[in-house]
């Protein structure tokens, strides 16, 4: 965040910022700083798919509020880290429809950038500071390259 701090905040220009879905959502971390910093609300487009976008174009980014989308619960989204309840528009403001479960691929990183021991060394820090319990060796193993949906929780 020093980056945006320093390169986008403090000169008062305005970026695409890139992030994982946990940090932009509303009640998250980045996105309340942002907007207590500058004063202005900021514009979350998070990327994912929906059962009612299936007729839908791919890449397009579908708006929330005024639409079904803005009342849409969270829970019924792949690729989205959501929650039984949880209304879509209170969350996000748009959301850029990626395609439907199944046709939707992602970018790995080279297995090779595991073998540098620098940045092996930064994953185990990383790793310690947030207490998590990812097995690392697992995790470096991954090589599939379809995109997990996860599956949808009984609410």
């Amino acid at each position: 965040m020093s980056v945006l701090e320093r390169e986008v905040l403090a000169k008062g220009r305005r970026a695409l910022i890139c992030y994982g879905t946990n940090h932009v959502r509303r009640d998250g971390d980045i996105i309340p700083w942002i907007e207590h910093v500058t004063g202005r609300r900021t514009y979350v487009i998070v990327a994912g798919t929906h059962p009612r976008l299936a007729s839908a174009p791919r890449r397009i980014v579908v708006p929330a509020a005024g639409t079904w989308l803005a009342s849409a619960d969270t829970n019924d989204f792949r690729y989205l880290p959501g929650e039984c309840g949880e209304k879509f528009g209170q969350i996000f403001d748009a959301l850029l429809y990626l395609g439907q479960v199944g046709v939707v691929t992602q970018s790995l990183a080279n297995p090779a950038i595991f073998l540098d021991p620098e940045y092996w060394a930064e994953l185990q820090r990383r790793k310690t500071i947030k207490e998590s319990d990812v097995n690392l060796d697992e995790f470096r193993l991954q090589q599939s390259v379809k995109w997990q949906a996860r599956p949808p929780e009984q609410c």
